[in-house]
């Protein structure tokens, strides 16, 4: 059997299209028959990731990059990976972007989680934390640290200009230089002629912390020794305050109602109360002592007046 030139051309060209076709996705990582499952992961920063980029697990690629979107409020970056079928990822695992942005090698990296959890399924949406890419840090945070380090400088500058001064200014160094050198020989001829001295102390003090010592030991057999004793005393000691305790309970009690007793008087009620503050009844008193005074002296200056109308008998 013969076959036309157009129908050995069309074989090629198909041919070539299925070569190239899973040529390409056999280059881009992905399973060459389509096989596999797609996990999207958002992102504040990309950092230069791209369609193509590996996905690793421990240094392993395990899928490529398939696409990256700028979500609709522009904040974070929507990526979709996608995973070979063989390489199930536990829920709860976190992706990261990794590699060198500077460099343009970046990918993504998954930290599994411990396994146990089912594994994540076509569409999932993976935990993502922000990247540890040394560079872009740097980046990031270039003007603070370019900031410090021209303070830094210029404080340096500062300092060494300083010294160039003082340097400057031979007279007053050597001075100073020749002060510290006269101090630091009449301190050490002040430590050698006190030393003795030094050591008489030292000595003491040590016979001291002896003494302390002995003292603190006898007090401690003696503890021992006197512990019924100091045992009975505390007893009575707790005791007395028991009592003490009581007493000023019943004191306390006596208080409250004394203190009833004069508010009931304050306010006037009862006769005594009545007595305290109404003022009719010492006025009253105070009349009839009067009048009583001047009968005492009526009787005394003419007795006779008030006894001739009285016979023996009435009066006894």
């Amino acid at each position: 059997m013969q076959y036309g030139n157009e129908f050995k051309v069309g074989v090629a060209i198909t041919v070539a299209a299925l070569i190239a076709f899973f040529g390409a996705r056999y280059l881009a990582g992905l399973p060459v028959f389509g096989a596999g499952y797609e996990l999207v992961a958002v992102f504040d920063d990309t950092e230069g990731l791209a369609s193509g980029n590996p996905v690793d697990i421990s240094g392993v690629q395990i899928g490529t990059v398939q696409d990256v979107t700028l979500q609709p409020d522009a904040r974070a970056a929507q990526v979709v990976l996608s995973i070979t079928n063989d390489t199930p990822i536990p829920q709860g695992s976190v992706a990261r972007i990794s590699g060198l942005s500077a460099l343009g090698n970046v990918g993504v990296t998954i930290d599994p989680a411990d396994p146990g959890p089912p594994p994540l399924g076509d569409g999932d949406v993976l935990v993502t934390k922000p990247s540890s890419d040394i560079v872009g840090l740097v980046q990031n945070n270039a003007e603070r640290l370019f900031g410090s380090v021209d303070t830094l400088i210029t404080g340096a500058a500062g300092t060494f200009s300083n010294v160039d001064a003082l340097l400057a200014e031979d007279g007053d160094l050597s001075a100073t230089i020749r002060q510290l050198r006269l101090a630091s020989a009449s301190a050490n001829r002040l430590l050698t002629s006190q030393a003795q001295q030094i050591e008489a102390t030292l000595a003491s003090l040590r016979q001291t912390s002896d003494n302390v010592g002995a003292l603190t030991a006898q007090a401690g057999a003696f503890a021992d020794e006197n512990a019924d004793s100091l045992a009975m005393t505390i007893q009575r000691l707790n005791r007395a305050l028991v009592g003490v305790e009581s007493s000023l309970a019943s004191f306390e009690t006596t208080s409250a109602q004394l203190d009833a007793v004069l508010a009931k008087l304050d306010s006037g009620e009862g006769t005594l109360g009545l007595m305290l503050n109404d003022p009719t009844l010492y006025h009253n008193l105070n009349t009839t002592a009067t009048n009583l005074n001047q009968l005492v002296l009526e009787f005394q200056a003419d007795p006779k007046r008030f006894l001739k109308d009285l016979r023996l008998v009435d009066v006894f």
